[in-house]
């Protein structure tokens, strides 16, 4: 029945066909490349699983979790002393295949799921890398002999990529998961969900990770090097079309750019030289964070499972959607008519951000995750 369904979608439709001929090329690049490589003769192996190309345009997707999934692995390798394997990146089971991100700049080669099974012959322990939202597929029956291949292995370690707690999988999920490794830990990229009561939610080790993004990675520009500009995150609200309608009528020289369909380098150029970012994403983002470590202010719903209680009084964070579309305009145009009050607002995002964010923390809690310190065991 799926050969048949897989014939069908091939003679249906033309993505189809453009997927099996991308992927004949991509399997052949990569079973070169891993040759080439020197992994093959790994025997633990540090694993980052990413979603992979998109179906209908057969490109990577670029998102502040791949971005974060890329730091992770480029810090995990430097640390070979500590883990004794080597860092890997590789496609989820069952998505399209991808050989490499082109929307940042990395070296990283993007191998496929099936290769650990084919490439390693002296593999004997793991640590698989699966973003929180990519659990459920892991389990899904179609992808059983995967796990069991799991199990022919001395020793596995499962950790969840938590990046967002809105997309963490059930407990009874997790539960599952725990059948096919030895050890199953999450780490957490917000200090918000970094907590007790999350550990004790899922019942397994957790360790705050946190985020790559800190001021150490921006230029700091005035207000005067920045443009009438706010950018605008892609994420869709019930209410965005009356808050960016609001502005257009009311402040019609500021320039409005959706960021979409973007390199990163090219965002970061965009954001570098504009005054203001509003997301409409999780809140706590890296629209809202880098613009700030560039010297922009940034515009937020304040969102509780990613905010901490105390960032409610921050300028630029609206309580709800009814705070941001009524009291939004004028807060943009008391910044845009007073540069000393930009400054102020900007300064206390920015502290905020900072006192928040910090590279070498984030650096310190990889070495302490594979050392087995965790924040909660």
């Amino acid at each position: 029945m799926e050969k048949i369904k897989r014939i069908y979608r091939f003679l249906r439709y033309k993505n189809e066909r453009r997927k099996v001929k991308q992927e004949r090329e991509i399997k052949l690049q990569q079973n070169l490349l891993i040759q080439k490589s020197g992994l093959t003769n790994s025997n633990k192996l540090i694993v980052f699983l990413v979603p992979g190309s998109d179906w209908f345009s057969g490109e990577d997707n670029i998102t502040g979790g791949i971005l974060s999934i890329a730091s992770l692995l480029e810090e995990s390798s430097k640390l070979n002393e500590v883990h004794g394997g080597d860092t890997i990146m590789m496609t989820h089971p069952g998505e399209h295949l991808l050989l490499k991100h082109k929307k940042f700049k990395n070296n990283i080669t993007v191998y496929r799921y099936d290769q650990l099974f084919t490439d390693f012959p002296k593999l004997k322990e793991i640590i698989l890398h699966i973003p929180e939202y990519l659990v459920p597929y892991f389990l899904q029956p179609q992808l059983n002999n995967y796990l069991q291949e799991l199990k022919k292995l001395n020793f596995v370690h499962i950790n969840i990529l938590n990046q967002n707690i809105r997309l963490m999988p059930t407990p009874n999920q997790v539960k599952e998961l725990k059948k096919w490794a030895n050890l199953v830990t999450q780490t957490t990229a917000h200090e918000k969900y970094s907590s007790k009561e999350q550990w004790e939610k899922y019942g397994i080790p957790l360790h705050k990770f946190s985020v790559f993004g800190g001021p150490h990675r921006y230029r700091r520009g005035t207000f005067d090097e920045k443009l009438d500009r706010i950018i605008i995150s892609p994420d869709d609200r019930p209410y965005k079309e009356q808050v960016l309608n609001n502005i257009k009528n009311q402040l019609s020289a500021l320039d409005q750019v959706i960021i979409k369909n973007m390199s990163y380098e090219d965002y970061l150029s965009t954001i570098a030289n504009t005054r203001y970012a509003i997301t409409f994403g999780e809140g706590l983002d890296f629209y809202f964070l880098e613009t700030v470590f560039c010297g922009g202010v940034g515009i937020a719903v304040y969102n509780q499972d990613f905010f901490p209680e105390s960032w409610q009084n921050i300028p630029g964070i609206f309580s709800d959607e009814i705070d941001l579309v009524e009291n939004l305009n004028s807060f943009l145009a008391d910044l845009e008519n007073d540069v000393k009050l930009y400054k102020t607002v900007q300064n206390q995002q920015y502290e905020t951000s900072s006192q928040l964010y910090n590279f070498e923390e984030y650096q310190h809690n990889i070495r302490k995750f594979y050392l087995g310190e965790y924040t909660f065991k």
